[in-house]
């Protein structure tokens, strides 16, 4: 199983968020999670470079969410996970659902998941 840091979401720096990220899902599907227009955002906050805080959330909530599942899966089952129609989430993709702002509902989807 693929490592990423688990001392919470909110201590972890933004551009330590985006690269843990951007190794499991890859720049393309971590851009698009967050909202961004161009994937080369992605290195930008790989970087450095502060998101938009909207966008820094939606980073921070689908970082909790890959570590629930990185907790007893491995990362190509996250990646697959979260590009899947869930029908938790009304058969959205948990990717979709964090882009539009579900986070509580994507979290309660990955624990589901991860406790079967």
């Amino acid at each position: 199983m693929r490592t990423v840091t688990r001392t919470g979401a909110a201590r972890i720096p933004t551009d330590q968020v985006a690269r843990e990220l951007q190794e499991v899902l890859g720049q393309k599907l971590t851009a698009f999670i967050a909202g961004a227009k161009d994937a080369k955002a992605t290195g930008k906050w790989v970087q450095g470079r502060q998101p938009h805080p909207d966008t820094e959330q939606r980073l921070r909530a689908a970082h909790q969410v890959l570590e629930v599942i990185l907790e007893t899966d491995s990362a190509q089952t996250a990646r697959v996970w979260f590009i899947g129609m869930n029908p938790h989430l009304g058969d959205d993709s948990p990717a979709e659902a964090i882009r539009n702002g579900h986070f509580k509902n994507v979290i309660a989807a990955a624990r589901t998941f991860a406790n079967t």
